[in-house]
């Protein structure tokens, strides 16, 4: 019961960013991103509700972020750690691991839809 409550707040949190952007929500999703990753795991990894948050919260992520990005970019990274930013030209939402012995580190990438506002690049 503990669970559901705290996993419909935190989603209810971000969800309000949608019609009005604030830091709390977005540190919420920034820590969501963080933790959960910004791929979908393998069922084993997440318990049932733990995946059904992930993605939600990677769904509503890949519809909203640059619209709110462009509206106001210092709240939307506001709770962005260390190895997480977001590349605006490409659309995208990237996390990088530690690179341990590899001589690359390893990425996460979330592809975020367009803001409708900016218009379609390809037609401009």
């Amino acid at each position: 019961m503990i669970k559901f409550k705290l996993r419909r707040l935190l989603y209810d949190e971000i969800v309000q960013m949608k019609d009005f952007p604030n830091y709390k929500g977005a540190k919420i999703l920034a820590f969501c991103l963080n933790v959960m990753g910004l791929r979908v795991r393998d069922k084993d990894s997440l318990t049932a509700d733990s995946l059904a948050l992930q993605k939600a919260v990677l769904s509503w992520a890949r519809k909203n972020f640059a619209r709110l990005h462009a509206y106001n970019p210092r709240v939307m990274l506001a709770g962005f750690v260390d190895n997480m930013s977001y590349n605006e030209p490409d659309q995208q939402i990237t996390k990088e691991y530690m690179a341990g012995l590899d001589r690359e580190p390893p990425h996460d990438f979330l592809a975020v839809d367009r803001d409708p506002a900016e218009g379609d690049p390809e037609q401009q």
